[in-house]
């Protein structure tokens, strides 16, 4: 194929005419287990951003057709990190992924993620309209695109993102390498494998489902870690109580690798770009757990009480573009209004809701010793504009997804009948075979703030942080919203890649 230019490693020589090849192959993993993956990538070539993964989970036969991945975090649900390294450098690794793309698939336009995100990767978030008829008192309601209409109390998942027992029935999922490591993915750079003296390794961390029949009362390892599943079908359409178990079928994990060839002069130029001394730079995600614990105090049914957080985020001397962040809970047990059946994992989005708060909680972000805003930001208008800044574009989510609620309801105590969704009962709208499509109401909240100087995804244009990022919260506790919160930090940063006699050295 001939091209006048190639944006490879930000190559652009427009008197190099490249006869370029791209070979397809399959690697088979060098380690497979429920809990680890590894690849590792000859040194041949040029490894394409396209690199895919693939992964199949298969539940027990009391689980056929009944298990489904979270909402918003899909297949990426089952990984718990990500790591590519060569050597002794590790150039990309990422934590809290299903956190991580559960917000990055917020910034999808809808008809995207209602095709492309579904078939691929198990996500389904997208709404319409329920089709009720006009003399139902549910009319006008929400419920998930795509879905069959049983009666007007209860809709069937669709049948593509169901899993099942035996393989030959399943579906399988892809996870694309620039996902997992933003070098191939927001920095465009496609790795040359052909300089490097060590293989390029991948390992992916996988998390466990266990068992935990009973249905309401489960461990830490239990449902909603990778799958959550649909209610019993006999009314009053009852929780899932069978078998729980996920695994990931290893005869079927394969990376299907592209790699790509120039000619010789290219090829030359290439590593030329890469000789001692000069580096590219690239983008590399920093994930931070921080705690906001409870307030202690009894809070009165009529009462709102402020607590305001500070977080330390350990960023310094790193150079720093974006950063999102997400509060969430292993503990839903202290929540009063959370339905008996789904005390420990929330019936759509698992493990991975991200929770708001009665009203909107204020932040600011004191970089290098000095606050962002004269006033802490507090309007969710405001909050999701600053938002949009960090990939120059507007995040896509359900108003009832970013909102804790879309209508009226505005004061501490979060009521039951001024929602938009109903609530579960004779008269409520409940799908998935019984879940309640309320619980969905403010799970799907974040924030974020664009660190350098201009918007979008620039590399070049990012901020050095020379002291702890410090993110202060201002949060507005009832009786009823008044549990320990974990809150999840993703800083992106930029380091500077490089290869020197075959070996890569990662700076920042």
């Amino acid at each position: 194929m001939q091209s006048l230019k190639d944006e490879v490693l930000s190559v652009d020589d427009e008197h190099i005419p490249a006869t370029m090849s791209i070979e397809s192959s399959t690697l088979d993993a060098i380690i497979c287990t429920q809990t680890h993956i590894r690849f590792q990538i000859p040194n041949r070539g040029i490894l394409s951003r396209d690199t895919s993964l693939q992964l199949e989970f298969l539940t027990t036969t009391e689980g056929d057709n009944k298990a489904f991945f979270p909402l918003n975090a899909g297949v990426f649900s089952a990984v718990l990190n990500a790591k590519l390294s060569c050597g002794t450098s590790i150039i990309s690794s990422c934590d809290n992924v299903a956190f991580l793309q559960s917000i990055h698939k917020a910034y999808n336009s809808a008809s995207y993620r209602s095709t492309f995100d579904r078939t691929i990767h198990g996500i389904n978030n997208v709404f319409g309209v329920s089709p009720l008829p006009e003399f139902s008192d549910q009319m006008g309601t929400f419920s998930l695109k795509n879905t069959k209409t049983v009666s007007p109390r209860r809709q069937d998942c669709p049948y593509d993102l169901l899993l099942r027992s035996t393989s030959e029935e399943n579906g399988v999922y892809t996870i694309f390498l620039r996902q997992l490591f933003p070098i191939l993915e927001a920095s465009g750079i496609e790795i040359p494998l052909f300089m490097l003296n060590a293989p390029l390794v991948v390992d992916i961390t996988l998390k466990q489902q266990t068992n935990t029949s009973g249905g309401g009362d489960v461990p830490s390892k239990g449902v909603g870690t990778i799958c959550n599943f649909l209610g019993d079908n006999v009314s009053p359409y009852g929780p899932y109580t069978g078998d729980t178990s996920v695994r990931l079928n290893t005869n079927s994990v394969f990376l299907f690798l592209d790699t790509i060839y120039y000619n010789d002069r290219r090829m030359d130029q290439i590593a030329g770009k890469l000789a001692p001394g000069l580096a590219l730079e690239y983008t590399d995600i920093v994930s931070t757990v921080a705690s906001i614990p409870s307030v202690k105090t009894a809070i009165t049914n009529s009462e709102v009480v402020e607590q305001k957080v500070n977080n330390l985020i350990a960023v310094s001397s790193m150079k720093c573009k974006n950063i999102h962040y997400c509060f969430t809970t292993l503990d839903r047990t202290s929540h009063g209004q959370t339905p008996p059946h789904t005390r420990y994992y929330n019936p759509y989005l698992g493990r991975y809701e991200m929770h708001s708060t009665p009203r909107d909680d204020a932040f600011n972000i004191r970089v290098n010793d000095q606050l962002v805003f004269n006033a802490p930001i507090q309007t969710a208008a405001q909050k999701a504009s600053e938002c949009s800044f960090i990939y120059d574009s507007p995040i896509c989510l359900n108003s009832a997804f970013y909102s804790q609620n879309p209508s009226s309801h505005k004061s501490g105590n979060f009521g039951t009948k001024t929602e938009l969704f109903p609530d579960n009962s004779a008269s409520g709208l409940v799908s998935y075979d019984g879940l309640n499509l309320r619980d969905l109401n403010g799970k799907s909240y974040f924030g974020g703030y664009n660190l350098s100087s201009t918007l979008g995804d620039n590399n070049e244009d990012s901020t050095l942080v020379t002291r702890p990022l410090e993110f202060q919260h201002t949060i507005y506790r009832s009786e009823t919203q008044n549990q320990d919160l974990t809150a999840l930090y993703f800083v992106e940063t930029t380091k500077r890649f490089t290869i020197n006699n075959g070996a890569v050295e990662i700076f920042t």
